[in-house]
Parts: structure tokens; sequence; C-alpha cells
């Protein structure tokens, strides 16, 4: 039976990555579309898709009329946060005993953050705290607040979610989509404690307004990352 396309597309992918990863400096323009194809076995038309994917992600550059480049250094990128906002994935390519659990879960008031970031006035909310470690100790906690105004059915006590699409396909009127992130910096006495370090540590504060597929505002996230053991990076590229 043939590999399906999407298949073939993650293979391809793959081995590209590795091809990419050997790589030098100045010594990164790839071969052609055709011969890719034949060293990969794979069709031009699946080769396009790769590239794309590929370029999408930050791994290549192409240049009309002057080639395709690799770029090692980006694999050497760990916590890039601008492909991947999965905090629990994350961790993955920088540890290898990671694990998330959803250590309180319920109806409570919501905090003066949601009620900002919202323009609402205090009101109950679902909340959910999420706590990401790393061989057992604290490396990020995740706070969630949904409204009770978009859940189409409230978790039962024994569901604990430690996943948000699946979370939003159950619970909420409409699936999530996306969320924006905002940087900062804070002092939180009792998050600090929670990741053993000193009171007064200052913290990577990520602050999220997760958004449905209507493009309306549906969940507020404030998220802190333990400065020592997570590492996150963002790569910016210029349009060629």
């Amino acid at each position: 039976m043939p590999l399906q396309r999407d298949t073939l597309v993650n293979q391809a992918y793959a081995h590209l990555l590795e091809i990419i990863g050997a790589m030098q400096p100045g010594k990164n323009k790839l071969p052609s579309e055709e011969a890719l194809s034949k060293t990969l076995g794979v069709s031009r038309p699946t080769i396009r898709d790769v590239l794309k994917r590929l370029s999408k992600d930050g791994y290549i550059t192409t240049i009309h009329g002057i080639g395709t480049f690799g770029h090692p250094s980006m694999l050497a990128m760990k916590g890039r946060i601008d492909i991947n906002a999965d905090f629990f994935k994350l961790l993955q390519g920088q540890y290898d005993n990671v694990a998330v659990e959803n250590i309180y879960h319920g109806v409570q008031r919501s905090s003066k953050s949601f009620c900002q970031a919202f323009n609402r006035q205090p009101q109950d909310v679902y909340s959910m705290l999420w706590n990401y470690t790393e061989a057992g100790q604290s490396a990020i906690m995740g706070a969630y607040e949904f409204p009770l105004d978009i859940i189409r059915s409230l978790p039962a006590p024994q569901e604990k979610y430690i996943d948000l699409i699946k979370f939003s396909q159950n619970c909420l009127f409409h699936r999530i989509a996306y969320c924006t992130m905002r940087l900062g910096a804070i002092q939180s006495a009792q998050i600090s404690k929670q990741f053993g370090l000193n009171e007064n540590t200052i913290l990577l504060n990520i602050k999220e307004i997760i958004y449905d597929i209507r493009d309306c505002p549906v969940g507020y996230a404030s998220c802190y990352i333990h400065p020592q053991k997570v590492q996150l990076t963002m790569a910016v590229q210029f349009n060629s």
C-alpha cells in the first residue's frame, strides 16, 4: 500500500532537517527541487510542500534566482515559542522527564488580571492551574480562566484537562484557535516557593488571551516561567 501524502511529507521533512543540521555556515545551499526529489524518492509536489513548511518554520530561506539555503543555527535553538506555544512540547525539547498535571480546577472568583484583560467586573470563572514539571520539579505554572458564559458543559469533578484543544472541544461552545502572548516580569512569593526559589526572584510572566474560531476572546492565562529551568527563544525572519 502506498504511503499517504502526509506521511511522505513528514518523512521528507525529517530527512531534510537532518541534511540541514549537518550543514556548515557558508556551505548551506540546498540542491534543486529536482535533485531533492530524486535523493529522497518523492515527487516534486511533495518536495514543494516540505520546502514551504521548512520556510514557515524558519529553517530555510529561498531567494528567487539564487537558490534555497538551510539554516543549521535555527535547528540548534531550543524552546522556540514562535513555532510551538505548547509548554509541554517545549520542555520535552529540553528535558527527558517532563510531565504536566492539573492541580486545581473548578469555579472561583476571577483574578484582577482577568478583569482587566476582558474589561469585565469580578465574576465567577472556570479556573485551572497546570503544573509543568521536569524530573518532578516545577518548571512552568499556568493559571487559566474561562468565563462561565462561554462554557457549554462544565467538566465533571474527576475530569482534569491538560490539553486546551480537548478542553474546548468537550466543554466550550466553540473550539479555540489561537492565543496572543504578552511577555513581562513579575515577583510572586507563592510561585517562587513552588519553584523552590527565593521569594524575591524575578520570574518571566506570559499573559495570554485565548481566542476561539470565531475570533472571539474566550480565555485568559497567566503563566510563570522558572528562570533557571526553562529556555524560551524566538526567531524572526527577514523578508527575502
